[in-house]
């Protein structure tokens, strides 16, 4: 997208979680590659000379996925806030997922027949009550909640692949921008 000139930064989706961190990475990178440009170091990148990759490197890439993860953390939370202070929606326990599907038909239902409708009268039970309360204890919890990256590992093969193709997608990127100057 940012090859073809399509996502533009003060856009929505260029601000949207994911998109965001992801530009601001390929910027340091973008970055990097030019200081090497700079200083007559145009050969060398942000990979060591056994193509692996720089102790730098390694921090900014975790540091992005870090600040991707902590993103959707803050946007869950104020999700989770906005639900529970919203009066109209009914909370379910998901472990009782018996209850799910006949609320969704129900619910489905009532939205086809009368697209356009009010919300219900506000769900004001002690049973919904717990529920917002435990809603607002998660999201404080997730002030607390720790990912683990199974998927990327620390110097793991695949965390040195996303390296590298960020570096081959920040020089194409500089070389688009040197086309457009």
């Amino acid at each position: 997208l940012l090859l073809r000139g399509v996502l533009i930064a003060d856009s929505s989706a260029g601000r949207a979680i994911g998109y965001r961190q992801t530009m601001d990475y390929l910027n340091y990178v973008m970055a990097y590659c030019q200081e090497m440009e700079l200083t007559e170091n145009a050969d060398l990148s942000i990979l060591n000379s056994d193509r692996k990759p720089s102790l730098e490197a390694k921090m900014a890439f975790r540091s992005y996925l870090a600040n991707f993860m902590q993103a959707s953390r803050q946007y869950a939370k104020i999700q989770v806030k906005w639900f529970r202070q919203a009066p109209h929606f009914r909370f379910l326990h998901l472990d009782n997922r018996e209850q799910i599907k006949p609320l969704a038909v129900k619910l489905a239902d009532r939205v086809l027949r009368n697209p356009n409708s009010e919300p219900s009268e506000p769900i004001n039970t002690k049973e919904q009550d717990a529920l917002r309360m435990e809603t607002y204890l998660e999201a404080k919890d997730m002030k607390r909640y720790i990912v683990k990256l199974e998927m990327i590992l620390p110097d793991s093969s695949e965390e040195t692949e996303l390296i590298r193709k960020a570096e081959k997608y920040a020089k194409m990127l500089l070389a688009k921008q040197r086309q457009l100057q």
